[in-house]
């Protein structure tokens, strides 16, 4: 059992010290980047939500409420950008599909439960007993690349739909 502070990431043999360390400052700037886009497209939700209550105040202000349409579509925009950064700087794959390792531990006991009337499977680690999926929405912190098991940030990075829905049990 692994009791140090770093997260288990079979695959780190695959790259020599120095690499591992390129890569993950290579990730470092795309998680400060996803951070600040994931940051700003919440603000830009919340400005939405309020420029919506604007329409229906009194006459000074309900001008306010054409903020909402720009707001919305800001915030979408800037998702859908924050998402299309999560990708392994090792393998060039998708963080945010799981494949072969847990992305929060690095483990490869995972299992896939088929959704009943979906295409979808619910991931779940046995390692670190956590619900990795719903199906359909990710909702661990992204440590290590799911496809080659690459150690990418300490802190974790969460996916935007962790932030929309509360993960379900298997």
């Amino acid at each position: 059992m692994n009791t140090s502070s770093t997260p288990f990431s079979p695959s780190d043999h695959a790259y020599s010290p120095e690499e591992r360390a390129r890569l993950k400052v290579a990730f470092t700037s795309i998680a400060a980047t996803y951070r600040t886009y994931i940051g700003r497209m919440l603000w830009c939700f919340l400005l939405a939500a309020l420029a919506l209550c604007m329409i229906y105040a009194p006459a000074p202000i309900h001008w306010l409420g054409l903020l909402f349409v720009p707001s919305l579509f800001g915030g979408i925009f800037l998702g859908f950008r924050a998402a299309a950064l999560l990708k392994c700087p090792g393998c060039s794959q998708s963080l945010t599909t799981i494949k072969t390792y847990c992305p929060h531990c690095g483990s490869s006991d995972l299992t896939a439960q088929k959704v009943v009337n979906g295409p979808w499977s619910m991931w779940h680690c046995t390692k670190c007993n956590s619900n990795l999926s719903d199906g359909k929405r990710m909702f661990c912190e992204i440590r290590i690349c799911s496809t080659c098991g690459l150690h990418l940030d300490e802190q974790g990075l969460e996916t935007w739909s962790k932030f929309v829905a509360t993960p379900g049990r298997i």
